[in-house]
């Protein structure tokens, strides 16, 4: 039986994840904040899930095929062959997968739909006040209409 890991099956991952992933996470990194100031909001939350991506999947081609490498013994490291579950389990879960999927899909659709857009609260709706800004966060306004 041929050993799944060495640097040949890293090499497979690697492609799959691609040699790019370090630098997609760097330029995320330093676009972020650049998009954030001129306020497109857009444009930074791609930069920052790209940083996320990146820096899994560069962890992931690095570990492959170990999930979790053993210090003590490599014999006790739980790798991606050990850790799968049987193959019944797996297509029974890919087929509750699909619908739900398709469910969620749907339903972030409506509720983004639904509350599409920025708020913008008119002048009158957070009073002026001599507190801190720090002050104001914590203070809590009062209730209309309630008693003294």
């Amino acid at each position: 039986m041929r050993s799944t890991t060495g640097w040949r099956s890293a090499v497979g991952l690697v492609r799959w994840t691609g040699p790019g992933d370090p630098l997609r996470a760097l330029l995320g990194l330093a676009l972020a904040p650049r998009y954030h100031s001129r306020q497109a909001d857009r444009a930074a939350f791609l930069c920052s899930a790209a940083v996320i991506a990146g820096l899994l999947a560069s962890t992931a081609a690095g570990l492959y095929p170990e999930l979790l490498p053993s210090s003590v013994d490599a014999s006790r490291s739980l790798t991606v062959a050990n850790a799968a579950a049987p193959p019944g389990a797996l297509l029974t879960a890919l087929l509750w997968m699909i619908p739900a999927v398709v469910l969620l899909a749907v339903s972030q659709l409506l509720v983004y739909r639904v509350f599409a857009g920025r708020v913008i609260l008119p002048e009158e709706a957070h009073p002026p006040n001599e507190l801190s800004s720090a002050e104001t966060v914590r203070s809590v306004p009062p209730t209309p209409g309630a008693s003294k």
